[in-house]
């Protein structure tokens, strides 16, 4: 069973693509194309990943190229090419757009833990990381929730004055943040397809946000029978499995493998469904 759950993995990891020259990725490079873009914006150089940028009318804020530097060191040119143009629209999207945060734009994003410790990104939170500015709760190992509102091609950070501002706890958004991702969900998988391989759940927003709530996966773990491995190697990839003892070391090399090639990455972990959550299987 292993080499059919190793080949249908493998499957979903991008093909390399035909030779094309790297693009721009210098922090003057994303400057100066911002200030075209933008009018009226001032946009600063912080550093080599870093901009601050302070459009017309507007607060400063801090734009992190981090990200997108990682991806490109790890994927092909024109994948590297395609991730720069949806930042750069991204980016003007936050500098332009009307980002009135509202209770039903709210949703509960699932990160990586180390997210945390990124310089803050939240338009209306303080200086500092992201845990400093941004309504976050520990999920799972190498795991959290955060909160954010939902806008056309970006994804706000939302802070707890804004949460104050809608008249909601920080618990009471995330419950709702929750409950307003869930909604946007697939149906979870049966056991019946991951008897046929590992199951990839993918193609739609937020789509990591499917492993909330976990005890909505409680049955099908004990369908499973001790057997249901879990993983969250990108934002945009879930992989469930019926996985034994013996065969997961080759799996987990698999969601490693994922996550390494990751636009954005979560975790290179394997889970297994406990009583208190996810746990990191062994």
């Amino acid at each position: 069973m292993m080499r059919a759950v190793l080949f249908a993995a493998l499957a979903l990891l991008a093909m390399p693509a035909a030779a094309q020259t790297a693009p721009d990725l210098s922090a003057e490079g994303f400057r100066a194309e911002l200030t075209q873009r933008v009018p009226g914006a001032t946009i600063r150089v912080e550093g080599p990943m870093q901009l601050v940028a302070t459009p017309r009318g507007r607060p400063p804020l801090t734009i992190n190229l981090d990200r997108i530097i990682d991806f490109c060191a790890n994927n092909p040119p024109a994948d590297c090419a395609t991730m720069r143009d949806r930042a750069i629209a991204s980016m003007v999207e936050v500098m332009t757009a009307d980002y009135t945060v509202t209770r039903p734009r709210l949703r509960a994003l699932v990160r990586s833990a180390d997210y945390l410790s990124t310089p803050g990104q939240a338009r209306e939170g303080p200086a500092g990381t992201v845990a400093d500015a941004v309504v976050n709760r520990p999920f799972a190992p190498g795991i959290v929730v955060l909160l954010g509102a939902d806008f056309p091609t970006t994804t706000q950070l939302v802070s707890p004055a804004v949460l104050r501002d809608l008249g909601l706890s920080e618990a009471a958004g995330l419950a709702l943040g929750i409950d307003q991702v869930l909604a946007t969900m697939p149906p979870l998988p049966t056991i019946a397809a991951m008897r046929q391989g590992p199951v990839a759940i993918e193609g739609r927003d937020y789509i990591s946000s499917i492993i909330l709530r976990p005890e909505r996966w409680a049955a099908l773990a004990n369908s499973a029978g001790g057997r249901l491995a879990m993983a969250v190697p990108a934002d945009n990839l879930v992989v469930v499995a019926l996985v034994d003892g013996g065969d997961l070391p080759g799996f987990a090399q698999v969601i490693r493998d994922l996550h390494g090639r990751a636009e954005r990455r979560i975790s290179p972990l394997v889970y297994r469904l406990s009583p208190g959550g996810l746990v990191e299987a062994r």
